[in-house]
């Protein structure tokens, strides 16, 4: 069984689990007392990519991505959504921010050190999603034949512009605050339960195909 409650015990500890690792890498002392470099001061160039970032959230978190996913009919709670979001953003994008601080040690350009960093996050972090937390911690909302549209035109463009941002003009800020804004979307989209909700059949991490979705309602962010 998929159990929320369970489901929020694991995400709290995996998020204190990140906190604590950059607290100790330094990356969260760093953001939380400065001085952080800006990406908007940095260039006109970083400006744009500022402005290419917003706008592939919005495409891929607020259009795209609620397409492909389904809330077997959970009931709405956009508070509840946003705050589990933008915990899972701000802790998942802090970890990542340690590592890339470990990465940097190298004498490396900053676009050797993008080019590494989304190597191991792409062939980390599907598998902890597919292993783990869209089994133990997201309830059911993929949709089989969706799975490889979201990753392609939603998750993949978004990590390599910020993560080229990051590494080229050293904005931390920046980099926390667009995946805090990302899975806040993502979880308000998909219904994130409430913690006292019931449990339900335990699901697959990739999801049922459309035919067996039929009249399960897709995801929304702005609408019911």
């Amino acid at each position: 069984m998929y159990s929320p409650r369970a489901a929020w015990q694991r995400a709290l500890l995996w998020f204190a689990f990140c906190f604590a690792v950059s607290w100790i890498t330094g990356v969260l002392p760093r953001l939380l007392e400065g001085p952080v470099p800006s990406a908007w001061a940095h260039s006109a160039g970083a400006r744009v990519l500022c402005l290419a970032i917003i706008a592939q959230w919005a495409f891929a978190y607020l259009c795209f991505w609620p397409r492909g996913t389904v809330t077997h009919g959970r009931p709405r709670r956009v508070l509840l959504g946003v705050l589990f979001g933008a915990l899972w953003g701000s802790a998942q994008s802090l970890l990542w921010l340690s590592v890339l601080a470990l990465v940097q040690r190298w004498p490396l350009s900053w676009y050797c050190h993008a080019g590494i960093m989304f190597a191991l996050l792409g062939a980390v972090n599907g598998l902890w999603h597919l292993r783990f937390w869209d089994v133990r911690v997201s309830p059911p909302h993929n949709v089989l034949e969706w799975n490889t549209r979201k990753v392609a035109l939603g998750h993949a463009p978004f990590l390599v512009l910020t993560l080229v941002l990051v590494t080229w003009t050293g904005d931390i800020r920046f980099f926390v605050m667009m995946h805090a804004a990302a899975l806040a979307a993502s979880a308000t989209a998909m219904r994130f339960p409430h913690w006292r909700d019931a449990p339900t059949p335990q699901h697959r991490a990739e999801g049922l195909p459309e035919a067996e979705l039929t009249g399960i309602p897709r995801a929304r962010v702005f609408t019911r």
